[in-house]
Protein backbone atom coordinates (compact mmCIF):
# COMPACT_ATOMS: atom_id res chain seq x y z
CA UNK A 1 0.00 0.00 0.00
CA UNK A 2 2.83 3.04 0.79
CA UNK A 3 4.50 1.52 -2.47
CA UNK A 4 0.96 2.27 -4.46
CA UNK A 5 0.93 5.64 -2.42
CA UNK A 6 3.96 6.27 -3.73
CA UNK A 7 3.92 6.11 -7.00
CA UNK A 8 0.53 7.87 -6.97
CA UNK A 9 1.77 10.57 -5.17
CA UNK A 10 5.02 10.67 -6.44
CA UNK A 11 6.95 11.67 -4.10
CA UNK A 12 10.43 9.89 -2.24
CA UNK A 13 10.85 9.60 1.56
CA UNK A 14 12.88 12.91 1.93
CA UNK A 15 9.10 14.77 0.42
CA UNK A 16 7.54 12.43 2.86
CA UNK A 17 9.61 13.71 5.67
CA UNK A 18 9.40 17.26 4.97
CA UNK A 19 5.66 17.06 4.65
CA UNK A 20 5.55 15.40 7.86
CA UNK A 21 7.70 18.07 9.55
CA UNK A 22 5.82 20.42 8.17
CA UNK A 23 8.77 21.67 5.44
CA UNK A 24 6.19 21.77 2.98
CA UNK A 25 8.91 23.41 -0.43
CA UNK A 26 12.76 22.77 -0.77
CA UNK A 27 13.10 26.49 -0.30
CA UNK A 28 11.84 26.84 3.29
CA UNK A 29 14.70 25.05 5.01
CA UNK A 30 17.91 22.98 3.87
CA UNK A 31 19.12 19.73 4.52
CA UNK A 32 20.66 21.26 8.04
CA UNK A 33 17.32 22.41 9.26
CA UNK A 34 16.28 18.84 8.68
CA UNK A 35 19.04 17.05 10.65
CA UNK A 36 18.49 19.92 13.42
CA UNK A 37 15.02 18.92 13.99
CA UNK A 38 15.41 15.08 13.44
CA UNK A 39 18.03 15.86 16.50
CA UNK A 40 15.74 17.31 18.55
CA UNK A 41 13.28 14.81 18.24
CA UNK A 42 15.69 12.24 19.24
CA UNK A 43 16.75 13.83 22.22
CA UNK A 44 12.99 14.23 23.05
CA UNK A 45 12.69 10.52 22.85
CA UNK A 46 15.36 9.92 24.62
CA UNK A 47 14.39 12.03 27.60
CA UNK A 48 11.00 10.44 27.64
CA UNK A 49 12.67 7.02 27.25
CA UNK A 50 14.75 8.13 30.50
CA UNK A 51 11.89 9.49 32.53
CA UNK A 52 10.26 6.00 32.16
CA UNK A 53 13.36 4.00 33.03
CA UNK A 54 13.45 6.18 35.98
CA UNK A 55 10.24 6.08 37.52
CA UNK A 56 10.46 2.43 37.61
CA UNK A 57 13.49 2.62 39.35
CA UNK A 58 12.15 4.79 41.83
CA UNK A 59 8.67 2.77 42.17
CA UNK A 60 10.77 -0.29 42.50
CA UNK A 61 12.99 0.97 44.97
CA UNK A 62 9.92 2.46 47.34
CA UNK A 63 8.87 -1.12 47.16
CA UNK A 64 11.96 -2.55 48.07
CA UNK A 65 12.22 -0.23 51.20
CA UNK A 66 8.80 -1.34 52.07
CA UNK A 67 9.47 -5.12 51.73
CA UNK A 68 12.25 -4.57 54.15
CA UNK A 69 11.05 -2.11 56.46
CA UNK A 70 7.73 -4.26 56.85
CA UNK A 71 10.03 -7.41 57.26
CA UNK A 72 12.00 -5.64 60.20
CA UNK A 73 8.80 -4.71 61.93
CA UNK A 74 7.37 -7.95 61.88
CA UNK A 75 10.77 -9.68 62.91
CA UNK A 76 10.20 -7.16 65.91
CA UNK A 77 7.38 -7.80 66.82
CA UNK A 78 7.70 -11.91 66.47
CA UNK A 79 10.67 -11.79 68.41
CA UNK A 80 8.78 -9.67 71.29
CA UNK A 81 6.33 -12.28 71.36
CA UNK A 82 7.99 -15.22 72.05
CA UNK A 83 10.46 -13.46 74.80
CA UNK A 84 7.08 -13.83 76.76
CA UNK A 85 4.56 -11.07 77.78
CA UNK A 86 5.45 -8.66 80.38
CA UNK A 87 3.18 -8.04 83.28
CA UNK A 88 3.18 -6.07 86.71
CA UNK A 89 1.99 -7.88 90.25
CA UNK A 90 0.90 -5.37 93.14
CA UNK A 91 2.68 -7.01 96.56
CA UNK A 92 2.40 -5.63 99.85
CA UNK A 93 4.88 -5.34 101.76
CA UNK A 94 5.99 -8.01 104.98
CA UNK A 95 8.10 -7.45 107.84
CA UNK A 96 11.66 -8.04 106.82
CA UNK A 97 10.96 -8.38 103.40
CA UNK A 98 14.14 -6.67 100.92
CA UNK A 99 13.63 -5.41 97.22
CA UNK A 100 16.54 -8.46 96.59
CA UNK A 101 13.99 -11.15 98.39
CA UNK A 102 11.04 -10.01 96.13
CA UNK A 103 13.95 -9.66 92.59
CA UNK A 104 14.30 -13.35 93.33
CA UNK A 105 11.06 -14.74 93.47
CA UNK A 106 9.75 -12.05 90.39
CA UNK A 107 12.88 -11.78 88.33
CA UNK A 108 14.07 -14.05 85.58
CA UNK A 109 17.76 -13.74 84.03
CA UNK A 110 16.25 -13.70 80.58
CA UNK A 111 14.83 -10.15 80.59
CA UNK A 112 17.05 -8.88 83.34
CA UNK A 113 21.23 -9.11 83.33
CA UNK A 114 21.13 -9.14 87.43
CA UNK A 115 19.22 -8.25 90.17
CA UNK A 116 20.15 -4.71 90.38
CA UNK A 117 18.87 -3.71 87.24
CA UNK A 118 15.88 -5.36 87.67
CA UNK A 119 15.36 -3.13 91.85
CA UNK A 120 16.34 -0.34 89.48
CA UNK A 121 12.92 -0.56 87.20
CA UNK A 122 10.91 -1.40 90.10
CA UNK A 123 12.70 2.20 91.85
CA UNK A 124 11.61 3.47 88.91
CA UNK A 125 8.03 1.75 88.42
CA UNK A 126 7.21 2.61 92.46
CA UNK A 127 8.80 5.93 92.48
CA UNK A 128 11.45 5.14 95.36
CA UNK A 129 14.80 6.76 95.95
CA UNK A 130 16.93 3.63 96.78
CA UNK A 131 16.26 -0.15 97.65
CA UNK A 132 16.00 0.40 101.32
CA UNK A 133 13.50 3.00 101.15
CA UNK A 134 10.59 0.44 101.62
CA UNK A 135 8.89 -0.56 104.93
CA UNK A 136 6.33 -2.80 105.90
CA UNK A 137 2.88 -2.90 104.87
CA UNK A 138 4.08 -1.01 102.00
CA UNK A 139 2.25 -1.63 98.52
CA UNK A 140 4.84 -2.28 95.63
CA UNK A 141 4.44 -2.63 91.18
CA UNK A 142 6.46 -5.30 90.27
CA UNK A 143 7.36 -6.68 87.18
CA UNK A 144 7.70 -10.13 85.74
CA UNK A 145 7.28 -11.81 82.31
CA UNK A 146 5.10 -14.95 81.54
CA UNK A 147 5.44 -17.18 78.52
CA UNK A 148 0.93 -17.32 78.51
CA UNK A 149 -1.08 -14.48 77.27
CA UNK A 150 -3.20 -13.37 80.08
Amino acid sequence: MIDRKREVTGRNRKEEYRMHTGLRREGQAGPDEWERRRQARIRRLRRARVSKCLTALAAVCATVCMILVCSAAYGALDSNASDGFKYYAKVNIEAGETLWDLAGKYMDDVHYVNRKNYIDEVCSINHLKDADSIAEGQTLILPYYSQEYK
